[in-house]
């Protein structure tokens, strides 16, 4: 059920991945914001479908997402028409993430530093798509 409030000041350490689906997927609830975010030292390969994401698809925002040391293998879908399949695609019928790598929406400011995000085979998505939010810094 409802459980209306902030998370905030959480730290991810140190982790490690292997054939996963995901290696980290955060979804904000109507009502539960995020104030900060930091994943530092995640590591992952043979990631097989989806980018990590921090995202609400409602009106609710993050605040702040850290990503630092971050280094990511993902298999690659080749498919070229993939690109295109989510123009005018609503997101609740998306089998995953326009983008192969990184995927942040509705987030007032994502820092990335030393993010690395790579395919095994061909991948014609970006690694990154951001929707709805304000900026963006890589260091």
């Amino acid at each position: 059920g409802p459980s209306p409030g902030l998370t905030d000041r959480v730290t991810l350490r140190r982790i490690s991945c292997h054939t996963v689906l995901t290696p980290l997927s955060v979804t904000l609830a109507d009502g539960c914001p995020l104030g900060r975010l930091r994943v530092v030292g995640l590591k992952g390969d043979d990631i097989t479908r989806m980018a990590l994401s921090v995202k609400s698809w409602g009106a609710t925002r993050g605040h702040r997402v850290v990503l630092r040391d971050v280094s990511l293998t993902f298999r690659g879908i080749d498919d070229p028409s993939l690109p295109q399949s989510f123009r005018g695609l609503p997101f609740d019928k998306w089998p995953f993430f326009p983008s192969f790598g990184l995927y942040f929406r509705n987030i007032d400011r994502v820092r990335l530093s030393r993010v690395r995000c790579a395919t095994v085979g061909r991948d014609y998505r970006p690694m990154m798509v951001t929707d709805s939010v304000g900026n963006v810094i890589v260091d």
